[in-house]
């Protein structure tokens, strides 16, 4: 069945229905053109991305000389029921140099709110950034380099974070131990007062009798 757009987002497209357990031809046409309906009545579809639309732009190392134009490698389409929503999800590669014309640098997926993947293509290069004088690169050395020395300082503040976390453990550890002593010291001391009150009260029993 051939589906004439409605609007200026939709596209043109044709719907195939294949239906199972009809022993009757009458039976089969009646099921296939309610299946059709079915599908003409709460599903289009989108040209969501054209071949070569440009995505974005990136830069490696962040240096403004070493531009990557971004653009989707084939033209995506997609089927969505009536009433969706749809979103986008770009993931990129760590870009770097050098990076040619054509290269697969991330993806673009699109997904309904219920995390139903419904396509997706590559995004890739529209650009080449293969080139680059003395300046240039040293203005990549140096962001590559800050960047590597802000990781460390990073990692190393998580493991004195943790180092202190330990140290904190340890004292409540020992404190908790300090404590249960001094009530066993205590129930102890009390056992002992306890016994000596009998001692002095069988003592003054006997001298009583006597």
């Amino acid at each position: 069945m051939k589906v004439e757009p409605k609007s200026e987002d939709e596209v043109e497209n044709r719907l195939i229905g294949v239906v199972l357990g009809t022993n009757h031809k009458q039976k089969r046409v009646s099921a296939s053109t309610a299946l059709l309906n079915y599908g003409k009545e709460n599903f289009y579809t989108i040209k969501a991305l054209d071949k070569d639309q440009q995505i974005g732009k990136s830069y490696i190392s962040s240096v403004e000389e070493l531009e990557v134009v971004l653009k989707a490698e084939e033209d995506l389409y997609l089927c969505i029921k009536k009433d969706e929503t749809l979103k986008a999800k770009s993931t990129y590669k760590d870009l770097a140099y050098p990076i040619y014309e054509g290269d697969e640098v991330g993806q673009i997926t699109y997904f309904t709110e219920n995390e139903q993947n419904l396509g997706q293509t590559n995004i890739v290069s529209d650009s080449d950034a293969c080139e680059m004088d003395f300046k240039v690169w040293m203005k990549k050395y140096i962001n590559e380099k800050f960047d590597k020395a802000d990781v460390e300082k990073i990692n190393e503040e998580e493991a004195d974070e943790e180092e202190t976390d330990e140290e904190e453990t340890d004292e409540e550890e020992t404190d908790e131990e300090e404590t249960d002593e001094e009530e066993t010291d205590e129930e102890e001391t009390d056992e002992e007062e306890t016994n000596d009150d009998e001692i002095v009260e069988e003592n003054l029993t006997e001298e009583e009798l006597n």
